[in-house]
């Protein structure tokens, strides 16, 4: 299988007010003679006193006054970027292809589905799996029986019409642009036209020119094809530089999503080597 793979306010100041009072007094002077008679002592009205005005509360120095609770923001600041494509992808629209006891069986897809137009048995020259493959107007699924297995399992898919929700829900008939919007993009580089989104290495050699997963690349060509090409080593990253340029010999999960028009025309996911 081919590879194209980031709120100040300042306390209000305080203040105070002050009530002023006038008084007013009097005093009278004693004489030999008889006593003058004394006009009476008027005492000018006082002013009523104002009604006091409440201080305000009081903050102490250095601490911020309250402010009014923001309103709530309606969804998510920010949106997390998308994960690598990964063995969670290996479970969609209630199909299971990993490597446990999970994987769905042709009896469950049969089940589902119906029966196929056609069915066709064999035997895999290179490992000696026995090998199932269905074909359905909607899509064609590939199914291994291998070592231990009981039954035969869902190893590969590829979907032509809408029927099937491929890894992140993606369908025929969606927008490219909505793939490239699914998965990260790790780098700016470019492997054969590709915009690569993340690579774990690259084989750059006189003969071999390649991309080592776990990688993706996205390609939207002016006239609306092109694709995008995921994948993963199920038993984990390369530790050698043996797994590194050997890497087509180990087990992997490969998702190529095929462009036409600017939308998703079809589908493929399998796991399994590129070779034996």
């Amino acid at each position: 299988m081919a590879m194209k793979s980031c709120l100040t306010k300042r306390a209000a100041g305080m203040f105070m007010v002050g009530l002023v009072a006038a008084g007013l007094f009097s005093g009278c002077q004693r004489n030999a003679g008889p006593l003058p008679t004394l006009a009476p002592i008027t005492t000018p009205a006082l002013t009523p006193a104002p009604t006091p005005i409440a201080p305000a509360p009081s903050v102490q120095a250095g601490t911020p006054s309250a402010a009014p609770s923001p309103a709530a923001p309606q969804g998510p600041l920010a949106t997390a970027a998308p994960a690598r494509f990964g063995a969670e992808d290996l479970a969609f629209d209630g199909l299971q292809m990993n490597r446990d006891a999970s994987r769905t069986t042709v009896d469950e897809f049969v089940a589902r589905f119906g029966e196929p137009l056609e069915r066709t048995l064999y035997e895999e020259g290179a490992t000696g799996d026995l090998i199932c493959e269905l074909v359905y107007p909607f899509a064609q699924a590939r199914f291994t029986k291998s070592g231990a297995d009981a039954a035969y399992c869902l190893t590969g898919l590829e979907v032509t019409t809408d029927k099937i929700a491929g890894p992140r829900g993606v369908k025929v008939g969606a927008a490219a642009s909505s793939v490239r919007a699914l998965f990260p993009q790790e780098t700016q580089d470019e492997f054969e036209g590709a915009q690569v989104l993340y690579a774990f290495d690259v084989i750059d050699e006189a003969d071999r020119h390649d991309l080592v997963p776990p990688s993706g690349t996205y390609r939207l060509d002016s006239d609306g094809s092109g694709n995008a090409h995921l994948a993963f080593p199920l038993d984990g990253e390369p530790r050698t530089p043996q797994d590194i340029m050997g890497y087509v010999y180990l087990p992997h999960a490969d998702l190529v999503i095929n462009f036409a028009q600017n939308r998703v025309e079809s589908f493929t996911l399998a796991v399994g080597a590129y070779a034996e």
